[in-house]
């Protein structure tokens, strides 16, 4: 895979994307990258040998926190993703914190900025938030009593009386470690997934861990089965790359020189996300994105003030138009391939989430619903980054649950 290689130096991921979108941002060498990833997440749960990829799970946390050692002033301090703004928002003090935000968010900054430097922490790390003083709640779940918190859409459980419990409950703050940031300054500074909480100095007042997948009970292996199924669907994802099924070179570069038409259709699709919809067949999602795409010219047209602004945009729609029907045939093939890589992606995640630390849940009208972890980031040995996410499961859900941390 020496071509991949050269691409994961040139291109590196700076917005981390779903496994599946890597063909919608980057045409042939998206292909390659999903093909790539899912091959190594293959070989690593097919046997015990080291894989080339670093799993993380994401934690379901919210805010996102930076703290760490600002390394222009060797200041301790905390902070959002505004640290590294042009113009940061970095707090050293609780006055700075006053300052830069408000609300429940200001409290939950001033608490980590007490708490936070006994960790030891040498760096800049960002981590998810996931309790602080007032979050914890209790619940009884299937007639077992659970200390439970919700920072953004699920609510994680862990079992009254258990030594996990009893630290959560010590603790005045709880996070998950997932970034490491390393540089000479806040805004230029470059970015790691590998974080290693033992590093950090243990006590009572923080609860925190890092987002490594740890498969203690090494149950996270595919049967032959399963992983001759896997298999199966990356030859037929390597066929329409390479074979004679393969997307034409038209689409492709379309793709790449990121064309209006592509970055709708990637549109499209997170719209049917968020409806709780799947890609079941290629034909039917591009005949959906069609419709979609020609109500939206319909109402960008009636829209229209003046008699010219109509005219424009009534011809944009008839190239729109001439455009798809010599498209469609081709984006048929593109979105079969979509499936199959979010099929064998979703293969793999079911097996990632047989393993679970503590309980997840999302709290419905009716009561507490088993749900599955947000997903988890598989990192490449160069850095490069992807989320494996069931995206119909979750997804949906974080698009219309209420966030309480705001």
């Amino acid at each position: 895979m020496n071509s991949f290689k050269t691409f994961l130096t040139e291109a590196k991921n700076i917005h981390m994307e779903h496994l599946e979108d890597e063909i919608l941002n980057h045409g042939p060498a998206g292909v390659k990258s999903a093909i790539y990833f899912l091959e190594s997440l293959l070989a690593m749960l097919s046997s015990s040998n080291a894989s080339p990829l670093n799993i993380t799970t994401k934690w379901d946390g919210a805010p996102a926190i930076i703290a760490g050692i600002d390394p222009e002033n060797g200041k301790f301090f905390v902070g959002t993703k505004g640290v590294f703004n042009k113009t940061p928002k970095v707090n050293y003090t609780a006055a700075d914190v006053d300052k830069n935000h408000d609300g429940p968010l200001a409290k939950k900054l001033k608490t980590a900025l007490k708490y936070f430097p006994a960790l030891g922490i040498k760096t800049v790390l960002q981590g998810d938030m996931m309790f602080a003083t007032g979050d914890l709640s209790s619940a009884k779940i299937d007639g077992e009593t659970y200390t439970t918190f919700q920072p953004n859409t699920i609510t994680y459980a862990v079992p009254k009386g258990s030594a996990e419990e009893k630290k959560i409950k010590a603790a005045k703050i709880g996070i998950v470690w997932h970034t490491e940031y390393t540089g000479d300054k806040l805004s230029e500074m470059s970015a790691s997934y590998n974080v290693n909480a033992s590093s950090l100095t243990a006590t009572k007042n923080v609860w925190f861990d890092d987002a490594k997948f740890k498969d203690v009970s090494g149950t996270a292996t595919f049967t032959k089965s399963e992983a001759d199924e896997v298999a199966k669907k990356i030859k037929v994802m390597k066929s329409t790359y390479g074979g004679t099924k393969r997307i034409s070179k038209e689409i492709s570069e379309g793709i790449q020189r990121k064309e209006k038409r592509y970055l709708e259709i990637k549109s499209y699709t997170n719209v049917i996300v968020k409806a709780g919809e799947t890609i079941k067949d290629g034909k039917l999602h591009v005949q959906g994105y069609y419709d979609w795409a020609m109500k939206k010219h319909n109402d960008h047209i009636t829209a229209a003030k003046k008699e010219a602004t109509k005219q424009s945009r009534t011809l944009d729609q008839k190239d729109y138009k001439k455009w798809y029907n010599s498209k469609k045939g081709q984006l048929y093939k593109l979105f079969d391939l979509y499936k199959e890589i979010t099929d064998a992606k979703l293969l793999v995640l079911a097996k990632l989430k047989s393993v679970k630390r503590m309980g997840t849940f999302l709290k419905t009208n009716n009561g507490f619903k088993v749900t599955d972890q947000e997903g988890f980031v598989a990192i490449d040995s160069s850095g490069t980054a992807v989320k494996l996410v069931d995206r119909l499961e979750f997804s949906k859900a974080n698009f219309t649950t209420d966030k309480n941390w705001m």
